[in-house]
This record gives structure tokens, C-alpha cells and sequence, in this order.
């Protein structure tokens, strides 16, 4: 198999396919394949197409296709074609009239292949040009959530075709190329899915500033003869996205997050659609009036007009990556204004007013065009190899914002959100290996303990943590060496700390002692553990046959019972531990700790007898990794609601208190992991076994997870799902609203949040 497999879908424009061809001829890497793919429908662009392939082909020695099978597919149809027929362990388009810098696909390749990236997505911002690109000399690496980056941009622009680079097994998962019923957002769709599967395994996708992709500006593009497709199929691909609430809710965000990213989406609608309107002759302008009314008057875009948009914090800066031209829009996005979500003008005085602004941009451009602005010029070789942009053992940048500044030179940026999603086991290399780990903002919301925790866990010995802090009402610079010290108790040393002002601070940490072994032990298989009273044998049987038919690596079953379980004890991987002490009390405890004592494999799942795996358990928890101590799973009832999984009660375990559900990316420092359903790596387990002293319905579960928190560890969030059979605690346990500024359980703030400063007196 190929390395590299390039698809150039063309259709006429000869001459700048011609171009593009010339850039590719130029690459500095030798090992991949092209893949022209023609719907040309003239016979002579067809002829002068295929001859330059075959000449591409002869003078370079690299392996090259022209396909053609009919004219005027469209854009989608005569991609694929081409994704069919490519057999590279990675693929990238480049459109017919886009240029690459000659290091380009080297680059690619080698980030791509780069075990400490992981990546299986790549996508660059480009370079705008109309003559030839001017590259950047100095492009820079980012590491995104997927997440992050879809609620920071595909409202309202996406990574162009021609600027995206995807593993095949990618390619593959995700059906292959484009959506054919559409004519323009196919490309929106096309990245949607990638994001979409990306953020499903916890990965990261790679970003690269301007520097090695050139995006063609000209009158003949797509972007400018299918205006109106853009506006309704963005609509419908708006309205598709929204309807799936699960993943709208995982992707985006809560209720208020994703109303600003739906108000931003129809914001961005009808701006561009000005701009297309602006863009018109008098000629085109009286033939698409139709369309235009159609546009303004869609029934989806009515309601969205009728509808009030909450304010959103959505932001990001402006590059000229997204499918919409440099002229389209300003700088920075624009975040909604708190009153409807458009405010388009109606009819002839919305088309009126846009072509009178389009020909006030016209006379200011010509004139400084007269007045001798400067050309832009090719510097395409001056971009770098992969090896400026992942400086080993350099350092690594943390920040929970695509907004600001790029990364100083020599590090790698990673954008990640600073919540309980935050998970940097797919980058454990990277940071293993990095000399200085910045991480920026780490007090800009209340989750500082399981960002600072997931940050640290991987730091090596002798590495520095530098971490800029402006003291504010979560953390200050002295909390935060008091945090420190309590996470990673003895692990770091304080090495210098400078100040910027009276609130500004810069602190720098030195790694003395490595963090717990449980931590970087290897996975050897899963010891999957049941507690039974033999009086449930179906929930035996349904957990035995889920293990057997989801669990494809190594693994056994260790049943607690004081019962003879007959043929179930029989089972392939079984072994049934008889144990009837003290079973008027429940000594669970007891079962749980002799579980983890006969556990052959290094994670062990200590359940009741009323769970079975999900189909992907095992696959989830490989995506999610195993860099953790204790964990908690999600639950799931058999009709699909949440069980009892991401829990907290409101006490330290001296006295019952109420209990409640966090949101999954929330996080507390009452949460614990609900007994019923228990992770644990067996490393850890000999640090932190169950107390033999409690029985059952003796808070068990929370004891140990106070244990854990006050020895500096963490209660994690596995993204693994078991099912229920039933859940009687459940009702007992309301779900607490997300919010990432303050620990609020059942209404009220908790901890110094309680803490009311009063006025000073009149005297």
C-alpha cells in the first residue's frame, strides 16, 4: 500500500489544473500516488487533461490515474470516484484549482505517521492567493479536541477538501467520501464526520497554520456559482445536526451552548448570502431574485427569525482556512446579538442595499489597484518539514480556547476544554517527552483538580510545568500551590515564580517523583468480577454472555457466591469464588477485596449482579485509556435513561446527606463512584482496597473515593457504558445542572462560594 494517495478532482480549467499539477510535480516527497478524476464536458479538456497525467506520470516515475466515466457529476460524485480508486494508507483532495507548497505532503505524512500525535485527521488553514500563494515560513502544529473545534467553527465555516488529509481506516469508518445529494456543503458534510468519529474515540486532530495549502480566489469557482445551494443545504446539514440530540448535546454542549451555535449558524446564512448578493451583475442579480426570495422566506429560516437567541460565549479567531472567501466576513466572528437571531432585509431593498455595497467595494478596490498595491508573490519553499513543527522534548502548550495567539516556536499547542472530558491519554507520548508543559488558563473555570490532574499525570521526571495565572475568584497563585501539593502529593518541586503585576503571576514546577504506577502499568486484559447471591441466575447469565460476545482480548470471570451456580461455573473464562461469610450483614467489601486479590489482568470491573457490557465497552474504554486508578461507568436502563453512574453526596461520609447526578463533563469534590458498578486498576487496588470494616448500604463506595481524594487521587469518568437491569437509587438522585463557574449542589453554592462579602458600613 501506498503511503500517500492525492485525488484531484478537475473539471475543464485546464489551465489551472495545469497549476496544480506543477505543484504536485514539485513535492519533496517521491512515495505517493495521484488520482485525477475528470468530468470535464469538453472532449478537448478531457484530452489535454488526461495527456498532462500521463506526463506528470513519465517525468516523475510515481504511480498516476486519470478517471473518467461521465461528464457533469458534480462535485461530490466525481470526488468519490476518485476516493474509490485511491489506495493510500492516507488520503487528501486537492481541488483542481488549489497549490501546494513543495513540502506539503511530506509534512503530512511524517505528522501523520508520528506515533506520539496519534493523529488520523489533518487539516491546514491556507493561503489565499489570485496570482500565487505567498507561504508562511514558519507554520505551527495545534492538537484539537474535536469538540472544541466543532463548536468553535462548523457554525459557520469548515476545514476546505483540499486543505484536510484523513487515514484510510478513517476514510472507511465513516462511509466513505461524500454526500452526493449535496452540491455545496458536501465538503461540510464531508468534515463533519470525521470531526464527529474523532471526538467518539477521544483523539485529537491535527491543525497547521498557513504554509503549505494555497486556496485559489477566482470567479469561477464553486463557491461562487452555487450560492443559493450553500444557503439551504447549510440550513438542512444545521437542522440534521440539531435533530440528533445525543450527539448535538456530546459534540456541542448544554442547552445555552448549543442555541448560540444554532444562532450563530443562521447568522453566518444570511451574511453570506449578502455577500453573494453583493458579488452579483445587474444580469445575475434579476435572474436569482427567485432564489433569493426562496432563501429569505425558507420555512426553517422563518422560524429561526421568530425565534430570541441567548447570548453565547462562541468565539474564535478568523482564518482564511474556512470555506468562506476573505471579503465574506471580518476578523472575528461576530457572537450573536442578545435579540433575533437575523436581521436580514426583506425583497428588493435587501437586494437593493447589497449591490449598492457591492459596487462601493468594487470602486474602492480598483482604485488601489491603480495606486500600485503590492503583487502577491510565491515563497513556496519556504515552508518547513514536519521536524520544525514537533520539536521532541521542546515543549507543549495547554489551552481551553481556539482563540489568541499561536504557540511560541519549538512547541506544540493543544487546544482542550477544561472540563471532566479533558483527556490527553491519545498525546501520553508527547507530554511524556516534553521538557516544559505550559498550562495556560488553568483557573478560567471551577475545574482546576481534574484539568491540573489529567495535565501532571503524564509529566516526566525532571520536566517543568510553567503555569501563568491571573488570580481570580476560582484559583490564586498561592491556591494553587496548595492544590498542587495536595494532587500530587511529593511529586513536584517549586523552581521559580516571577510576577507581571499584583494578580499576575508565572509559577514554575519542577517533576521530582514520578506519579502512580497505576498510571503507565500496561493493559493486559480485563478481570471482569460479579458479586451474586445466586437469586438473579438470568442477570448471571445475560453479564457472562455480553462478556463472551463483546470482549475480544483477554479475560476472566470471577463470580462471588455463596450458592452453587451450576452450569454458569462451567462457562469458558469462569471461576466462581464461594464466599457466605457474614452475608446477614453484606460483606461486600470483603467479595470486592477477593476479587481484586485472584485478578490475573491489570483493570477489574467489580459489579452486582444486575449489569452486562454494551457492545463497545471494551472498544471505549481502549479510546478512552487506561491512565487511571479508580473509575466510575456510565449506566444505562434498559429503555435507554440514565442509571446511577456520575454521582455525588453532599458530606465527607460522617453523616447520610443527599445525593444527585453530575453532568458528565462536570465535576466535584463530593463525586464518587456509585457501588454498583466499580473500575479499578489492579495496581491501584493495593494502594486503596475496600474496607473490610463497612458492610452494605454502609456508604462503602463513597468511603473509598474520600480515601482516594485525600491522598491526591482522582474518582475518574470512564467513557464506557454498562446496562442496568433496574435501578431503585436512581429516583433518588436528581440530575444537577452543568455549570463550569461554581459547585452548585441542589441550588446552592458550596465550600467558599458560600461566602458573602458584606458592604461597607455607611460610617
Amino acid at each position: 500500500m501506498t503511503p500517500m494517495s492525492v485525488v484531484v478532482p478537475t473539471h475543464g480549467r485546464t489551465d489551472l489544473f495545469l497549476a496544480t499539477l506543477a505543484s504536485l510535480r514539485g513535492q519533496t516527497l517521491e512515495d505517493f500516488e495521484l488520482v485525477v478524476t475528470d468530468d470535464s464536458a469538453d472532449a478537448g479538456d478531457r484530452v489535454t487533461i488526461a495527456d498532462a497525467v500521463e506526463a506528470y506520470a513519465r517525468q516523475t516515475g510515481r504511480p498516476a490515474r486519470y478517471l473518467f466515466t461521465a461528464p457533469r457529476l458534480g462535485q461530490a460524485r466525481n470526488t468519490n470516484q476518485g476516493l474509490r480508486a485511491a489506495r493510500g494508507a492516507f488520503v487528501r483532495i486537492l481541488h483542481s484549482d488549489d497549490l501546494l507548497a513543495p513540502r506539503a505532503l511530506e509534512a503530512e505524512l511524517a505528522l501523520l505517521q508520528d506515533p506520539r500525535l496519534g493523529l488520523r485527521m489533518l487539516f491546514h488553514h491556507v493561503e489565499p492567493f489570485r496570482t500565487a500563494p505567498r507561504f508562511s515560513a514558519t507554520p505551527s502544529l495545534t492538537l484539537v479536541q474535536p469538540s472544541l473545534l466543532a463548536r468553535s467553527m462548523l457554525h459557520s465555516g469548515t476545514p476546505l477538501p483540499s486543505a484536510t488529509v484523513v487515514s484510510r481506516e478513517l476514510l472507511d469508518q465513516v462511509g466513505g467520501g461524500m454526500r452526493e445529494d449535496f452540491d455545496f456543503l458536501c465538503d461540510w458534510d464531508y468534515a463533519l464526520r470525521f470531526v464527529v468519529a474523532e471526538h467518539r474515540r477521544h483523539a485529537f486532530i491535527g491543525l497547521l497554520s498557513p504554509g503549505y495549502v494555497g486556496w485559489r480566489l477566482h470567479g469561477d469557482s464553486t463557491t461562487g456559482r452555487l450560492w443559493h445551494r450553500h444557503f439551504l443545504e447549510h440550513e438542512q446539514l444545521m437542522a440534521e445536526l440539531a435533530a440528533d440530540a445525543g450527539l448535538a448535546e456530546s459534540l456541542i454542549g448544554d442547552a445555552g451552548t448549543r442555541d448560540g451555535f444554532f444562532a450563530t449558524a443562521v447568522r453566518y446564512r444570511y451574511r453570506r448570502l449578502a455577500a453573494d448578493v453583493r458579488g452579483m451583475t445587474p444580469r445575475q442579480l434579476l435572474r436569482a431574485v427567485p432564489r433569493i426570495v426562496r432563501c429569505l422566506v425558507s420555512p426553517a429560516s422563518l422560524r429561526a427569525r421568530l425565534t430570541p437567541a441567548p447570548w453565547t460565549r462562541i468565539g474564535m479567531r478568523r482564518y482564511p482556512a474556512l470555506v468562506v472567501p476573505a471579503e465574506v466576513l471580518p476578523g472575528h466572528v461576530e457572537r450573536p446579538r442578545p435579540q433575533a437571531f437575523v436581521e436580514p432585509r426583506q425583497g428588493l431593498r435587501f437586494v437593493a442595499s447589497a449591490y449598492a455595497s457591492a459596487a462601493i467595494i468594487g470602486w474602492a478596490k480598483r482604485r488601489a489597484a491603480r495606486q500600485g498595491a503590492a503583487p502577491v508573490t510565491a515563497g513556496c519553499q519556504a515552508a518547513p518539514d514536519a521536524q520544525g513543527l514537533v520539536a521532541a522534548g521542546r515543549g507543549l502548550e495547554l489551552r481551553p480556547t481556539m482563540a489568541g495567539q499561536p504557540a511560541e516556536r519549538g512547541r506544540v499547542l493543544v487546544l482542550t476544554e477544561y472540563n471532566n472530558s479533558m483527556n490527553l491519554w491519545p498525546l501520553r507520548r508527547l507530554v511524556a517527552e516534553a521538557e516544559t508543559l505550559v498550562v495556560t488558563a488553568v483557573n478560567g473555570n471551577a475545574f482546576a483538580e481534574p484539568v491540573l490532574h489529567q495535565a501532571l499525570k503524564f509529566v516526566a521526571q525532571d520536566a517543568v510545568v510553567e503555569v501563568p495565572i491571573t488570580d481570580n475568584q476560582h484559583l490564586t497563585s498561592f491556591g494553587f500551590k496548595a492544590l498542587i501539593d495536595r494532587i500530587a502529593p511529593g511529586e513536584f518541586s517549586w523552581d521559580a515564580q516571577t510576577k507581571a503585576g499584583p494578580v499576575h503571576h508565572v509559577l514554575r514546577y519542577r517533576r521530582r517523583r514520578p506519579a502512580h504506577a497505576a498510571y503507565a502499568a500496561p493493559h493486559t486484559g480485563w478481570t471482569f468480577g460479579l458479586l451474586t447471591t445466586g437469586a438473579r441466575l438470568e442477570n448471571v447469565e445475560r453479564y457472562v454472555d455480553s462478556i463472551a460476545a463483546f470482549c475480544d482480548e483477554p479475560y476472566e470471570i470471577l463470580i462471588v457466591s455463596p450458592v452453587d451456580l451450576g452450569p454458569i461455573a462451567r462457562r469458558p473464562h469462569v471461576r466462581v469464588l464461594p464466599f457466605a461469610e457474614r452475608d446477614e450483614l453484606g460483606w461486600i467489601t470483603r467479595k470486592k477485596n477477593l476479587i481484586c486479590e485472584q485478578a490475573r489482568h491489570s483493570d477489574i470491573l467489580v459489579c452486582h449482579d444486575r449489569f452486562s457490557l454494551t457492545p463497545d465497552f471494551c472498544r471505549a474504554f481502549a479510546a478512552w485509556g487506561y491512565a487511571y486508578g479508580l473509575a466510575a461507568v456510565r449506566v444505562q436502563l434498559p429503555d435507554g435513561t440514565r442509571g446511577l453512574d456520575w454521582a455525588v453526596v453532599s458530606s465527607q461520609n460522617h453523616v447520610w446527606s443527599s445525593g444527585g447526578l453530575l453532568d458528565y463533563r462536570a465535576y466535584s469534590q463530593y463525586a464518587y463512584n456509585p457501588g454498583g458498578a466499580t473500575v479499578i486498576r489492579r495496581a491501584y487496588w493495593a494502594d486503596f482496597p475496600w474496607n473490610e470494616n463497612l458492610f452494605w448500604n454502609e456508604h462503602e463506595d463513597v468511603e473509598l473515593c474520600r480515601r482516594v481524594q485525600r491522598a491526591g487521587g482522582l474518582v475518574a469518568l470512564a467513557d464506557a457504558t454498562l446496562v442496568a437491569a433496574e435501578d431503585r437509587w436512581v429516583r433518588q438522585n436528581p440530575l444537577i445542572p452543568y455549570c463550569d463557574q461554581n459547585e452548585v449542589l441542589y441550588g446552592r453554592p458550596v465550600g467558599e462560594q458560600r461566602i458573602h462579602f458584606l458592604a461597607r458600613s455607611a460610617a
